[in-house]
């Protein structure tokens, strides 16, 4: 019985290994043929049907891929592989930058309630004269 086992695992293991080799391979390919500047936004690529899909990390790509679907079709069917009736983008993008903690604000310094009435007193316009001695208020209550 384990025999079978084992047997059976060294048989999942090597189509495993096989498919990792044909994927690398299709990738290898489709990197060689796409133009310089795409190279480093293929993220993934598979032959499915009459499809080549390929997949990048931004839509911005996808129409320098198109612009160079027949170079890639071609060395497709150079390297000996079935040649594709179509070519089919998707965008896998890259993952989210973690988030930053949130700074809080420093609060202000004892000082500044006194100095806010004191700017208040010496404005003639009541509207703001009335807001900076609310403003002041509210630090002081904020302190006790």
């Amino acid at each position: 019985m384990k025999s079978a086992i084992r047997l059976q695992q060294h048989a999942t293991w090597t189509a495993l290994r096989e498919a990792v080799e044909r994927y690398r391979g299709l990738h290898d390919q489709i990197a060689r043929a796409a133009p310089a500047s795409l190279r480093p936004h293929i993220v993934a690529v598979a032959l499915r049907e009459d499809a080549l899909h390929v997949w990048l990390d931004s839509g911005v790509w996808a129409t320098r891929l198109h612009q160079s679907q027949l170079a890639l079709l071609d060395a497709l069917e150079a390297a000996g592989l079935p040649r594709p009736q179509r070519v089919r983008t998707h965008v896998r993008p890259a993952e989210r930058p973690p988030r930053r903690p949130v700074r809080r604000a420093t609060p202000p310094p004892p000082e500044m309630p006194d100095q806010l009435t004191q700017l208040a007193d010496s404005i003639r316009h009541p509207q703001l004269q009335e807001r900076l001695k609310k403003l002041a208020d509210t630090l002081r209550r904020q302190r006790r």
